[in-house]
């Protein structure tokens, strides 16, 4: 891929680091120290002030001289080639056809090449009086679309070594001003949000067909360490965890996704040290010495089927209390 001035499409940058979400809601009644649970999370889209950069930068590409034909000539052309117009092929960094090339935006003009405007043009140098005004330039933070009205202005957006995304910026360079905005990238990565967020709240949902439940799912994600309700007001609780879910998807995820880990090695363990009895349909025992305690029963699945059923049952109440004996009984029996 190598970029040129002629073929300059409109495209959208970010500038600015993007702040996430912010919180908007009231306070809960009787008390001030936190958000009641209909507060909701959004986007922050205000991003006030400017990014500032450099306006003398480097680059990697080729110049490009035409000859009388309008044919572009091979090779990289020297700035002093009658031929050479200020016309730049900008290529990926270390492409063995490119160099380094200083660059510089001078509105009113199409190219980009310092050396040129300083030699054929009679340019300011960035050093001097004159020059200075020209050595930095902003951009307002947050979201705009790069129009071609000047393509030369558009170049310097698109391969400036603060735009993180270009194809010329040293691998070498940490920091970046601003990213170009991949609307097809963008709309699946929201599409992705959206359904981790449903999938969450749909998890906290499923847990409510009972107060159990619920409760095991409320310590799995963290308890009162990290989810607000109202201790006088059992109702709060699950609107705690919907508000809750929806902020933090991926918490709720990890929790639960963890808990499964847990449950599946756990029962692992447990063949491994041969200690499962299901010969008895809808019965899994766990064997001690010469003895067989029931572990779990009424189980809807016959043989090895029924340690798969309790790994997708897990936090049902009953199930998720035989997994509480399984792994007490493991700690004093698989060693």
């Amino acid at each position: 891929m190598t970029i040129v001035s002629e073929n300059i499409k409109p495209f959208k940058i970010f500038a600015g680091h993007v702040r996430g979400k912010a919180i908007i809601g009231f306070l809960e009644r009787g008390d001030r120290t936190r958000l009641s649970a209909e507060s909701e999370a959004y986007d922050v889209t205000d991003f006030p002030g400017t990014e500032t950069f450099p306006n003398l930068f480097n680059i990697w590409g080729r110049r490009i001289a035409v000859d009388k034909e309008g044919k572009k000539k091979s090779g990289n052309a020297d700035p002093n080639d009658p031929e050479y117009k200020g016309d730049i092929e900008v290529l990926p960094f270390g492409d063995g056809a490119g160099c380094q090339i200083q660059c510089r935006h001078m509105a009113g003009h199409k190219t980009l090449d310092y050396n040129y405007q300083v030699i054929k043009l009679g340019l300011p140098k960035y050093n001097t009086e004159e020059g200075k005004a020209y050595n930095y330039l902003s951009i307002p933070k947050g979201e705009m679309e790069i129009p071609i009205n000047d393509p030369a202005y558009a170049m310097m957006i698109k391969i400036h070594p603060m735009n993180r995304d270009s194809i010329c910026r040293n691998p070498e360079t940490t920091n970046s001003q601003w990213h170009e905005i991949n609307e097809l990238e963008s709309e699946k990565v929201l599409a992705a949000a959206i359904d981790t967020e449903f999938e969450a709240i749909s998890i906290v949902r499923g847990a409510a067909t009972s107060g159990k439940k619920l409760n095991i799912l409320f310590n799995l994600i963290g308890g009162d360490t990290v989810i607000k309700w109202d201790k006088s007001d059992e109702d709060t609780k699950y609107k705690g965890m919907i508000v809750f879910a929806k902020q933090n998807p991926d918490v709720v995820h990890k929790a639960v996704r963890q808990f499964k880990e847990d449950v599946q090695a756990v029962l692992a363990k447990g063949e491994s040290f041969d200690a499962f009895d299901w010969t008895v349909k809808g019965v899994v025992k766990v064997k001690k010495g010469d003895t067989k305690l029931v572990l779990l029963s009424d189980i809807p699945a016959t043989g090895k089927n029924m340690l798969t059923w309790i790994w997708e049952n897990a936090m049902e109440p009953n199930v998720f209390d035989a997994y509480g004996k399984l792994v007490s009984y493991a700690e004093n029996n698989f060693k």
